[in-house]
């Protein structure tokens, strides 16, 4: 076994590959060797319990590893994880690379969200040392505009695809993770977050603050709710319940050009949080 270091979301982690897999984990989120990890991930290029969990999803077993998951696309790649979500053993992964990753961020999902985060389908950019998130649903446009902001303000694109949200009772923040679906973007960087914006396809562009009700049904959608434990989707609503109190969601409805980024940006930095 071969050790890897990462820190991702501030959260050191240890990947430990035999030499039959040879996927590459994590480009840019690398770090030194760590005395105490608190992830600790086991890949292996085999099956490591063949024929006890083939086709299963996901399903909770007494003992030392209480949770054994299966990739939905690539049923022989599958995961054991301790309760604590802490330890993860990943067997099946040769040539298999999306199904590894894939249970990977299940596991270590699992176990960031009880340390108030949210993983949200969306883009995310940097602006003045601060973040603002593009939601929306798949093919709206959530890249495109992080692209027409780094474009025409500059900005750092932190993910084009998926992002953490930190929420605590101090604030919220916004993490680049190496997760980025089929975008190019994935930065290794913090930020504070300044808003959340829902995106929708429109012939003018217009922006509105959302409040309430309205503002959690057009959020939460988007956001990866862990089902398989309860005691993490329990800290999933409790922080989103952070988010709402804590950063102001808008709806822009926009076309994709310059004069989108100018009609947001110009709201978002024009009002104070409340």
């Amino acid at each position: 076994m071969t050790d890897y270091y990462y820190k991702i979301a501030d959260i050191p982690v240890l990947v430990r590959r035999d030499g039959s897999c040879g996927v590459r984990l994590f480009g840019g989120f690398e770090s030194g060797a760590d005395p105490a990890p608190q992830v600790i991930a086991e890949v292996y290029g085999e099956d490591r319990d063949s024929g006890k969990c083939y086709g299963i999803e996901y399903c909770k077993v007494p003992g030392e590893y209480s949770y054994v998951m299966s990739s939905r696309k690539y049923p022989a790649v599958r995961m054991l994880a301790s309760a604590a979500w802490d330890r993860l053993m990943i067997g099946g992964c040769r040539n298999a690379e999306e199904g590894m990753t894939e249970l990977f961020l299940t596991g270590f999902y699992s176990f960031a969200s009880l340390r108030g985060n949210i993983l949200m389908h969306a883009s995310a950019v940097i602006w003045r040392d601060e973040a603002v998130v593009f939601t929306a649903a798949s093919g709206t446009g959530k890249t495109t505009q992080a692209e027409l902001w780094k474009k025409y303000k500059d900005a750092a694109i932190l993910n084009g695809d998926k992002v953490f949200l930190e929420c605590t009772e101090k604030g919220c923040s916004a993490w680049g993770i190496p997760w980025k679906g089929s975008s190019d973007y994935a930065l290794n960087r913090k930020a504070e977050l300044k808003a959340v914006v829902v995106l929708e396809q429109a012939e003018t562009n217009t922006i509105r603050r959302l409040e309430g009700v309205e503002a959690l049904s057009r959020v939460s959608p988007h956001l990866f709710w862990p089902s398989w434990d309860g005691k993490c989707t329990g800290a999933v609503m409790d922080s989103c319940g952070r988010l709402m109190e804590q950063v102001p969601v808008y709806l822009l409805s926009c076309r994709p050009d310059q004069e989108a980024v100018e009609t947001a940006c110009g709201v978002i930095w024009g009002e104070r949080l409340k």
